[in-house]
């Protein structure tokens, strides 16, 4: 799930090797989103990082774009979405990608309704992707991400709680504050989560949750 900050805007930075496509993916989010943007033609943990976007768009337009595409998804933090345009993915890639905590995997012709859709499937935890995306994938290897795992393994009632803080975004250290428990406490209940749902990152877990039940939108 997206951070959520209040009354202030969604901050997204948009990712795009080409000034124009930076100046047009930003003025789209800002338009659907309401949101305020910033931009960068490359990926940069370190300026990610500083600037602590609630949600990232990136434009994949070549093979250094794709891979770095992914150590960005496996690198950010929980609470962070991230939204990619790519054409004719690798399945592959593509599982590999959702499993890092992908929100929306579109197509570089995005529309601004589907990248609204896409904002609003990262403000809820849930994944998105082009219906091109999805055949690729297959049906087997749609059935093995997501079918395979049903039914999960009931969660604790400590857990769910766990797991609904997780979807407003917050870290460990301000859960544990919030149910009064440890720090430590916090991560051994995050992995019983993950392990239970299959899930191979706290977003994944979240959507996961909101699929089977365990906590509500």
């Amino acid at each position: 799930m997206v951070n959520t900050r209040g009354d202030n805007p969604l901050h997204i930075m948009a990712i795009a090797a080409s000034p124009e496509r930076r100046a047009s993916l930003a003025e789209m989010a800002a338009n659907v989103a309401h949101a305020r943007t910033t931009t960068s033609p490359v990926i940069s943990l370190e300026r990610t990082f500083q600037l602590a976007p609630d949600l990232i768009v990136v434009d994949v337009d070549g093979p250094a774009l794709s891979s770095g595409a992914l150590r960005l998804a496996q690198a950010l933090p929980g609470g962070t979405g991230l939204i990619i345009l790519v054409d004719n993915p690798d399945p592959n890639w593509v599982m590999t990608i959702l499993r890092a905590g992908t929100n929306a995997v579109l197509s570089r012709d995005v529309t601004g309704e589907e990248l609204r859709l896409a904002v609003l499937a990262a403000e809820s935890g849930l994944v998105l992707l082009h219906p091109t995306s999805a055949q690729n994938l297959g049906v087997q290897s749609f059935t093995q991400q997501h079918d395979s795992v049903m039914p999960a393994e009931a969660l604790t009632a400590r857990e769910r709680e766990v797991l609904s803080l997780v979807r407003e975004g917050l870290g460990n250290r301000d859960i544990a504050g919030r149910l009064n428990i440890s720090e430590h406490t916090v991560k051994f209940h995050i992995s019983s989560i993950l392990g239970k749902l299959n899930a191979g990152s706290r977003t994944e877990a979240v959507s996961q949750g909101i699929r089977k039940g365990f906590i509500t939108i």
